[in-house]
């Protein structure tokens, strides 16, 4: 549920007004500076995406056979700046460089462009991912869908905004019928988990793949029921999971990986707080069963 608000606005720089959040208390007004920062920072990276329609990118394959484009390496890597040049004692963890002062209390999660291979076939899909955790637990969030010209947005104690209206999902979704599920491919990446990927789409006939965070908006928006991601990074997720607490919903791990290079992959699962729980009642052994065969 979506309602409106009457506290004050920002602009982002670029036309993009938002809600400024009302705090209540000297903790409340630093998180609410950090989330304005945050969401100033996707004036910058909506910027430099507009101007690139049309352009010719150049491409390149990862290690992990993902592409990276020209334009995710520029949006971190100024997003890296702005955030060191305001707060130099934070740390930066982001998908395209490697970690910067990780041991910080403070640290920003920065993907610049998530679903880089809808970026590059121009569906709207894809979007800016920005989260700050403290002390690995996120206080601010923000996803911008840049075609689309959706901002969603939360800090913590602030409650989750789209725009100037205030986002609530209610403890029983009873409106939306389907579920964000990962796609098949998700299951074979690392290990081959193809009977986990048959008996999730088995108990939900009625899903939907989205391969980037716009199915998380969907969840967060209340038009699906929830989400499941399977085996992703940090910066996949730490954003939606401020955002979907904020919002009244619940985010659950389902299980948590170190891989080869000591990077950690999540399974998580989030959405309204009935329906979270009961799929995890239901799922939360097949993946510990998986956890144990699968390694």
């Amino acid at each position: 549920m979506l309602t409106s608000t009457n506290s004050t606005n920002y602009s982002t720089g670029n036309g993009l007004v938002v809600m400024k959040p009302v705090s209540n208390s000297p903790d409340q007004e630093n998180t609410c500076n950090y989330l304005e920062f945050a969401v100033r920072l996707t004036g910058y990276s909506r910027d430099m995406l507009g101007k690139s329609v049309n352009s010719e990118l150049k491409i390149n394959v990862k290690r992990d056979y993902s592409l990276v484009t020209e334009l995710d390496l520029k949006i971190e890597k100024l997003f890296r700046e702005k955030i060191s040049q305001t707060f130099p004692g934070h740390g930066i963890i982001g998908e395209e460089y490697p970690d910067y002062q990780p041991e910080s209390d403070f640290k920003w999660i920065i993907d610049p462009i998530d679903g880089t291979q809808e970026f590059i076939n121009q569906l709207p899909f894809f979007g800016t991912m920005i989260a700050l955790l403290y002390k690995d637990e996120p206080i601010v969030g923000v996803i911008d869908h840049a075609m689309l010209d959706i901002c969603c947005f939360a800090g913590k104690g602030l409650g989750a905004y789209v725009g100037n209206k205030k986002i609530e999902l209610p403890e029983n979704q009873t409106g939306a019928q389907a579920v964000v599920l990962p796609a098949r491919a998700d299951f074979q990446r690392n290990n081959n988990e193809d009977l986990l990927f048959h008996q999730l789409t088995c108990h939900f006939g009625n899903y939907r793949v989205f391969r980037c965070c716009y199915g998380h908006t969907t969840t967060l928006l209340g038009q699906t029921r929830l989400t499941l991601e399977h085996r992703v990074h940090i910066w996949d997720i730490a954003a939606s999971q401020i955002l979907i607490e904020e919002a009244g919903g619940k985010y659950s791990t389902l299980q948590t990986f170190t891989t080869d290079t000591d990077r950690k992959l999540y399974s998580v699962i989030f959405g309204s707080k009935s329906d979270v729980y009961r799929t995890s009642q239901i799922f939360q052994p097949l993946f510990d069963a998986c956890d144990l065969t699968c390694q």
